[in-house]
């Protein structure tokens, strides 16, 4: 179970943490390369992240970054992690947003749901090649994420961003259901989204921080209009 880069906790000492007074944090995950795509932006920006957070003065809470490798053992290890983290935070209402890249896309696309359909049109980076298998035994077909993305799109208000209904099958999908299945569903204090990034070479690294930021502003501002 490789990690493609140790976890890293963007909470310090120093922050003021604004967004901690909602008790609102954040767990951003991307994907490491995989197949002959080995510049994945996901890796980038969630490695970035956390600097562009602070050198912007958002009023986020990051707790942690996480860059898996781009397989299905991976996904179901990490979420199993993430789950023991996330029951470290004492109650915090915890947003695990998951970066993933769409290559083909020139959108940003905030996926509604995940399939618990395992058909990968090629091996993820173990080798592994499910076909027409179930990514949990005896779960529901479909997850839905709590977050309203329809709303999130709208309170966005770029073209650029979209809603989607189709993750695709390969990891991408599998992470999310494990997410959805695992730790949204066994905890009210917990919201999973997945988002679909284009590569650099449609929309720059720059602009892609900035709509990632975006998206968790707009996570942000619907959580705390829940909570009031």
């Amino acid at each position: 179970n490789k990690r493609i880069c140790p976890w890293v906790d963007t909470m310090s000492a120093d922050n003021d943490e604004p967004a901690s007074e909602v008790g609102i944090s954040f767990v951003v995950t991307g994907f490491g390369p995989f197949r002959n795509s080995k510049d994945n932006p996901t890796t980038v920006i969630s490695n970035k992240l956390k600097d562009y957070v602070k050198d912007s003065n958002l009023d986020l809470l990051l707790t942690t970054t996480l860059v898996i490798e781009t397989s299905a053992e991976a996904a179901r290890h990490e979420t199993d992690q993430l789950k023991q983290h996330i029951h470290s935070q004492e109650g915090r209402t915890t947003v695990l947003l998951h970066l993933g890249v769409n290559f083909t896309a020139t959108h940003f696309q905030l996926e509604q749901c995940a399939y618990n359909e395992a058909h990968f049109r090629i091996p993820d980076e173990k080798g592994y090649q499910p076909r027409n298998k179930k990514v949990i035994d005896g779960c529901d077909p479909i997850l839905t994420t709590r977050l309203d993305v329809e709303k999130l799109q709208k309170d966005i208000g770029l073209d650029s961003v979209v809603v989607s209904t189709d993750p695709g099958r390969f990891v991408c999908n599998y992470t999310y259901f494990c997410s959805l299945s695992k730790l949204q569903q066994h905890d009210n204090n917990v919201y999973s989204l997945f988002l679909h990034v284009p590569p650099f070479s449609k929309v720059p690294e720059e602009e892609q921080l900035q709509i990632v930021t975006l998206v968790m502003e707009g996570i942000c501002k619907q959580l705390v209009a829940v909570e009031a």
